[in-house]
């Protein structure tokens, strides 16, 4: 099916549990925020990322608030979680698919991002491009095996994280039709 450039549409069928369908249809444009035109990056080079779903697991209250006002500030609908328990447990609720993942790496109870990202694949099917925030200096190679995971190291301005939220989430280009030029002849 061909859709509308930055239109997409998606679908996720579990027997015994129904469907979940995803249509995604570019924002309108508004008035840019003031808080946007004050960070330090030409704000005209970001696509708009608003209408962007994003699930966001961090244990400290502080940078999680924080976190989920600077990505409400862009438009960015986001569900939080302070655990990888309570994110579990959101997910079978969660009727929307997920444009990203945003996860802490340590987090509570000895889990890690890895555990977000295998109980996020697990119930959406689908290996969701992920940004793991970290502060810790242990080695992260077992996310750096996994193809749609991005490290990103503490601390992290709001420029380069809306940035890489907007790499990460742009359409994936469309390749143009070109027409077939005919042999004409006699």
């Amino acid at each position: 099916m061909h859709l509308l450039a930055g239109h997409r549409l998606s679908m996720r069928s579990k027997v015994g549990s129904g469907t979940r369908f995803s249509v995604y249809v570019p924002k309108a444009a508004s008035k840019e925020s003031s808080y946007i035109k004050n960070l330090a990056f030409d704000a005209d080079a970001i696509v708009d990322v608003s209408g962007l779903f994003v699930l966001y697991v961090e244990d400290d209250a502080l940078v999680r608030s924080t976190t989920e006002s600077l990505l409400r500030e862009f438009g960015i609908l986001c569900e939080t979680s302070k655990s990888v328990g309570e994110f579990i447990a959101k997910l079978p609720k969660i009727e929307r698919m997920p444009d990203l993942i945003l996860t802490d790496n340590g987090l509570p109870d000895n889990f890690l991002a890895i555990d977000v990202i295998n109980a996020a694949t697990k119930e959406f099917d689908s290996n969701i491009p992920t940004i793991v925030l970290t502060g810790e200096s242990q080695s992260l190679d077992s996310l750096k095996l996994l193809e749609s995971v991005t490290i990103m190291r503490k601390p992290v301005s709001a420029a380069e994280l809306i940035k890489t939220i907007q790499i990460l989430c742009a359409p994936p280009a469309r390749d143009v039709e070109k027409p077939v030029q005919g042999i004409t002849g006699q």
